[in-house]
């Protein structure tokens, strides 16, 4: 079985689903790709106008990445380098 990946549908309902649980907005359609992509380890460059929310992807993807540790899906936290870099911070 190959790792999970992020920017998939199942990736990104899951994404949103976690984000759901812990913010209090809903995350737009761009952050959540901003998102996945990273998860799966991609570099990304993100430019938008000042206030789209570039700064709020970034902390959304911290949100998921906190929840997937503390979750059944835990598992999914050992398939990439990024979470395994950044809980050594959390």
């Amino acid at each position: 079985m190959g790792a999970f990946v992020f920017c998939s549908d199942e990736g990104r309902a899951l994404c949103r689903k976690l984000l759901q649980e812990t913010m209090p907005f809903d995350t737009h359609d761009y952050q959540l790709e901003v998102i996945t992509h990273m998860l799966d380890g991609e570099d990304v460059l993100c430019t938008m106008a000042t206030g789209s929310g570039k700064t709020d992807a970034f902390i959304r993807l911290m949100h998921v990445i906190i929840a997937l540790s503390k979750t059944r899906h835990s598992h999914l936290a050992k398939t990439f380098p990024l979470i395994l870099q950044c809980l050594q911070y959390v």
